[in-house]
C-alpha cells in the first residue's frame, strides 16, 4: 500500500467482501495462485505471480480475484512506440546516509510505463548486490492498463494482470570481473553501496 492511501474492506467474512481504494496514490496486489518459486545458484526465484495495481475508486474482490477499474478508460490503443529502459534500483534501497527509502515508486512506474507503451515487457535491477536480483514485468494474455482522474484531478493509472518474474541476475563477464581490482571496479562497487 502507497503512502497516503487506504484499502477499505467491506463485508469480511461473508461472499460479498470487497476492497476499495482511496487515496492519493494505490495498492499492489500479488495473486500467487500460479506462482513457481525456484531456485538459481543457491538464490530464491519466484515467476508466475500475477500484479494488479489499484489507485483511487478501483475495487477488487479477492474471491473471484476480480478488478474493477471505477470510470477508468483502457490503455489499450492509446500506447505510445518504443521500449522501457532497465530501472536500476527498482526495488527501492534503504539509504542509511539519508536516513529514507530511495526511488520508492521505481516499481511501479516502470510497470506503469510498460502499460503506457507498445513494448510487451520491462526489466529492472536491485541496486543491491549479492547477488543482484532481476524483475522482469510482462504484458500477458489479460494484461490490461486503465486511466483515470481521481478526486484531486489527479490521472492515475491502474493495471490488471502483469506478469513478474524475479530472479538473480547474471554475474558480470570474466572481462568486467578482472577490471574490477581496478578503478572501474571500484566505481561499480560504490555505487552498489550507494
Amino acid at each position: 500500500m502507497d503512502e497516503n492511501t487506504a484499502l477499505v474492506v467491506t463485508d469480511t467474512d461473508t461472499e460479498d467482501v470487497n476492497f476499495k481504494v482511496l487515496g492519493q496514490n494505490g495498492v499492489f496486489i500479488a495473486d500467487l495462485t500460479g506462482s513457481e518459486p525456484g531456485e538459481k545458484n543457491g538464490n530464491w526465484t519466484i515467476s508466475g505471480v500475477k500484479a494488479i495495481y489499484l489507485t483511487e475508486g478501483d475495487t477488487y474482490d479477492p474471491l473471484t480475484k476480480t478488478a474493477t477499474f471505477g470510470g477508468k478508460t483502457s490503455l489499450k490503443g492509446s500506447e505510445v512506440p518504443g521500449e522501457i529502459p532497465n530501472t536500476e534500483n527498482v526495488f527501492s534501497y534503504f539509504d542509511d546516509d539519508l536516513g529514507n527509502w530511495t526511488n520508492q515508486r521505481a516499481f511501479t512506474n516502470t510497470a506503469i510505463a510498460l502499460f503506457g507503451s507498445t513494448s510487451t515487457t520491462a526489466t529492472g535491477t536491485s541496486l543491491e548486490s549479492d547477488p543482484t536480483y532481476g524483475v522482469t514485468l510482462t504484458k500477458g494474455l489479460g494484461a490490461e492498463g486503465f486511466s483515470g482522474v481521481d478526486g484531486l484531478g489527479q490521472t492515475r493509472v491502474s493495471f490488471k494482470d502483469l506478469d513478474v518474474a524475479i530472479a538473480p541476475t547474471p554475474e558480470p563477464s570474466s572481462l568486467l570481473g578482472l577490471v574490477g581490482a581496478g578503478v572501474l571496479g571500484v566505481g561499480l562497487r560504490r555505487k552498489r553501496k550507494q
